[in-house]
């Protein structure tokens, strides 16, 4: 009985000297396991883009609306690669109603980075889209990029389109989410 003893005794000195000053309250401990859990959240893989339609999840009217046009024939699913899911809209827009494009994808959150690090044209940050978000300008299209962490990572693809019109349709897709 003493051999079995002994070791216990010993395994709870040296647990306890073990713990010293870095013991921290149970609220302490929760925060940081609540942290932690929120880290993971935020680069995790975020939503199961495989049953996701982005056609059906936001409709052609609602971008047109957003870029005030009239839409100019049903939305095209469209493959954007990289595992994602993506749509392609048709909209009336300029004088002469010059039919006008926008590809709308949706990405796992990690891609975020990976999208900035490609493209080559100058990023510019933009505030209060998503958690992050960047746009740029090239041959006539703007490409916006913004990232909801831990679920999406979006990118508007906007042909004939101007900044503003490239925030509505993200503004658009976000609320949709």
């Amino acid at each position: 009985m003493q051999k079995v003893i002994l070791p216990l005794v010993m395994f709870s000195l040296f647990a306890a000297c073990g713990r010293g000053d870095n013991r921290q309250s149970p609220a302490a401990e929760s925060a940081a396991l609540e942290t932690a859990s929120n880290e993971e959240a935020a680069s995790g893989p975020g939503r199961d883009l495989s049953m996701v339609n982005v056609c059906e999840l936001v409709p052609a009217d609602a971008v047109a609306a957003a870029v005030t046009a009239q839409t100019a024939g049903p939305p095209e699913p469209t493959d954007p690669g990289f595992d994602g899911k993506g749509c392609r809209y048709q909209y009336k827009g300029g004088g002469g109603g010059i039919t006008q494009y926008t590809e709308v994808s949706l990405h796992p959150p990690d891609d975020y980075d990976f999208q900035r690090s490609m493209q080559s044209f100058e990023k510019i940050d933009l505030q209060g889209l998503g958690d992050a978000a960047f746009w740029g300008k090239r041959s006539g299209q703007t490409d916006l990029y913004a990232l909801k962490k831990g679920d999406v990572s979006l990118h508007v693809q906007a042909r004939g389109q101007e900044l503003e019109q490239a925030q509505a349709i993200a503004r658009t897709v976000l609320d949709r989410l």
